[in-house]
């Protein structure tokens, strides 16, 4: 396990959320400076919230995201399908993982059957990139990693739906270094650490 000053964690952590948590008169990022929607820059933060959570045990941080998920879940009308908006299902598969909280179960096997089985794909068979405003018709995104496939791969693990997690790792394989169908910078690593 890495040495954390937890300390500096939890204050960073913190000033992070708070940020994320005001208002931002000014704000030209399309609601991405916000807590307050439900789309991949707030996914990304609610998976660094979960992830500073694990390594300090701050309360209030597991608090937090049980708050956030029990105001955003089940709102209508619900959230536009897509490579972005499945990012904020990472977090929640974790929270599950942790809490046991029943309510999450429907929402997260919605999530990923879509993922697998309505989701567009490229002609390889790649997850397309897919958002709100533009299908990106035969694209295959690296972000869709991150966005869509670590919470299907994570899915599959704590709810042992095989399947998914194939799937996810599969995902993973079209963006290797080795793939001649799409070729990544040879020095990259960070598949290795996922698949394993």
């Amino acid at each position: 396990m890495m040495n954390v000053d937890q300390e500096a964690l939890r204050r960073y952590a913190q000033s992070v959320l708070g940020m994320l948590q005001r208002e931002h008169p000014h704000d030209n990022s399309a609601g991405h400076l916000s807590m307050e929607n439900w789309e991949w820059p707030t996914g990304v933060a609610l998976y660094g919230i979960w992830k500073t959570y694990q390594l300090t045990g701050d309360e209030q941080n597991k608090a937090y995201l049980i708050d956030w998920y029990d105001r955003w879940l089940f709102k209508v009308p619900a959230p536009h399908r897509n490579v972005n908006t499945v990012c904020p299902m990472l977090a929640l598969v974790c929270l599950y993982q942790e809490t046991g909280n029943a309510a999450y179960l429907e929402p997260i096997r919605s999530w990923a059957r879509w993922i697998v089985g309505e989701m567009p794909r490229t002609e390889f068979g790649g997850l397309q990139h897919i958002t709100i405003w533009n299908k990106h018709y035969q694209q295959l995104w690296s972000d869709t990693l991150f966005m869509t496939c670590l919470f299907l791969l994570k899915a599959g693990q704590v709810l042992a739906e095989p399947t998914w997690a194939e799937e996810a790792k599969y995902q993973f394989l079209l963006h290797a270094p080795d793939n001649p169908i799409y070729l990544l910078v040879a020095e990259c690593c960070l598949f290795s650490f996922f698949l394993s």
